[in-house]
């Protein structure tokens, strides 16, 4: 007799057949999609990790007095006279990149690194002897590296019988180009470890519904969350270091997120002051070419009128001399105060503080320049809240910055003027203080109702060579560097200068240096 099914039992048979089959499927597919995401997760991982390697190997070896070639030949001779740590030449701080390389390993058996030479021979290995290792010019990730491009290959292992997955880039080594290889065992991927598939299964058949269910939705989770990492890796390889990954769980991609983005932000700021860095060393070369130009062309000219007759005349020969003077003195100051402000940005030169009294330094500094400022009638005013007030400073140092800015406020004040000089206390949580300074602080203020300052030159005035009247100020034979040294010295002394706006005239600039 034909057996028949009740429709309860063909729904059950059929939904359970359903479910199962379809499970099956989606477990096929699920496994296929994470084994493809997992190895290019993992290639990923080792190109982003052949970079640190390609740097510290550059980092801890010397490679620009070395000729690579003469150890290609010989990969014994690489190991006993290879390269040198810190350029040095004893025998007892020798290291070949043989042991760099090895070093970087630390004997971890479950990661490579391979430098191979244009040749196909190995010139290091974290895991083989390089002597006897085979050519690997047959390998065609190697290939592509030596030609200048990136490569990804997935085969058995020579060495260790496995299947490894292997990444190759480029490197430049001693004025040659080397191929850089990175392979690891593909089973140290976690999808590869233990019984997953197996696991997976037997966790459903007990929930079947929820667990295909919240398997769907976390798996696309979490391949969404890799996805923003990998996006987020494509923008940072080509430079694009604005972008912003939002990956807020689970734990684990939300930190790799944040400390992606936090690489990113410290990346871009540093690009931005290497650009400001680049930027302000082409500004101060262009600078001072055009500051040395200007008094040779002069010098040059007035010497070769006096050459060409102009000797005769003596009263014209004496005018001329008289300018040839006075532009090789405008040259002297120029390359005196590079000079001094050289020794000052370097640290070279030794610099010996003593107790002074700043008060009467800067009182003596003032009387000094009332004989100069009474050329064109400009009266210089000085007021101290304190009789007296000894600092740990280097007088000279200090006298010339202040001396500077005084004498800054005298050249361009127009006649008539007032300059006023003043010493106060100042408070240690005043914001222009430094918050950590155990002692008082005093300010010095030097302002003046002059011209002024405008707002848009605010930022600039302590640069090197700027001038806001540039005409004027070669005129009155300053040579744009007396601000930059005041700035540097204040700094060496722990304290700090700005300018601002006049607070007792209606115009003017005002400096102050708190110490």
């Amino acid at each position: 007799m034909k057996r028949s099914f009740s429709t309860t039992q063909f729904i059950i048979m059929l939904n359970s057949l359903v479910l199962i089959l379809g499970f099956a499927a989606l477990m096929f597919l699920n496994k296929r999609q994470l084994k493809e995401i997992a190895i290019d997760q993992h290639a990923q991982s080792m190109k982003i990790f052949s970079s640190v390697v390609e740097r510290m190997i550059l980092q801890n070896a010397d490679f620009h007095n070395v000729d690579l070639s003469e150890f290609e030949d010989d990969a014994n001779a690489l190991n006993s006279e290879g390269l040198h740590l810190g350029g040095s030449t004893s025998s007892n701080s020798k290291k070949s990149l043989d042991a760099i390389v090895k070093n970087l390993a630390d004997g971890n058996l479950q990661f490579r690194i391979s430098v191979i030479g244009a040749d196909g021979k190995l010139v290091a290995d974290s895991l083989a002897d390089i002597s006897t290792s085979e050519n690997h010019l047959n390998r065609e990730e190697v290939n592509h590296a030596l030609a200048g491009s990136e490569d990804i290959a997935i085969r058995e292992s020579v060495t260790s019988g496995g299947e490894e997955i292997y990444f190759a880039a480029p490197i430049r080594l001693g004025g040659k180009n080397y191929a850089l290889r990175l392979s690891s065992p593909i089973d140290s991927n976690i999808f590869f470890s233990g019984n997953y598939l197996f696991k997976m299964i037997f966790g459903t058949v007990i929930i079947l519904i929820p667990i295909l269910f919240f398997s769907i939705l976390i798996s696309a989770h979490i391949v969404i969350g890799i996805d923003e990492l990998k996006n987020a890796a494509r923008h940072y390889q080509i430079k694009d270091f604005e972008f912003r990954s939002s990956v807020h769980s689970p734990k684990e991609l939300s930190e790799l997120s944040s400390t992606m983005n936090a690489m990113a932000k410290r990346i871009g700021q540093n690009i931005e002051k290497m650009k400001e860095l680049e930027r302000m060393r082409k500004d101060f070369v262009a600078n001072v070419s055009h500051e040395l130009k200007t008094p040779i062309t002069s010098i040059k000219g007035f010497a070769e009128t006096l050459l060409d007759g102009a000797l005769e005349d003596a009263e014209s020969a004496r005018s001329f001399a008289s300018i040839i003077k006075t532009q090789s003195d405008r040259m002297e100051n120029v390359i005196e105060d590079l000079l001094s402000l050289s020794e000052l940005e370097s640290g070279s030169a030794k610099i010996e503080f003593e107790d002074v009294d700043i008060v009467s330094l800067i009182e003596n500094l003032c009387e000094e320049y009332r004989a100069i400022a009474k050329a064109k009638n400009i009266s210089i005013h000085f007021s101290s809240a304190l009789s007296s007030c000894i600092k740990k400073i280097n007088p000279n140092l200090f006298r010339q910055c202040c001396s500077n800015i005084l004498d800054n406020a005298i050249k361009y004040c127009p006649e008539n003027s007032r300059v006023e000089v003043e010493i106060v206390r100042v408070s240690v949580s005043n914001d222009f203080a430094a918050s950590t300074e155990p002692n008082e602080r005093i300010r010095i203020t030097i302002e003046d109702n002059g011209m002024g300052i405008p707002d848009k030159y605010a930022d600039r005035i302590f640069e090197r060579f700027f001038r806001v009247d540039k005409g004027r100020s070669r005129e009155s034979g300053g040579t744009g560097l007396g601000l930059s040294i005041a700035k540097h010295i204040v700094e060496i002394h722990g304290g700090k200068i700005r300018e601002s706006k006049s607070e007792k005239f209606s115009s003017g600039a005002r400096f102050e240096i708190e110490i």
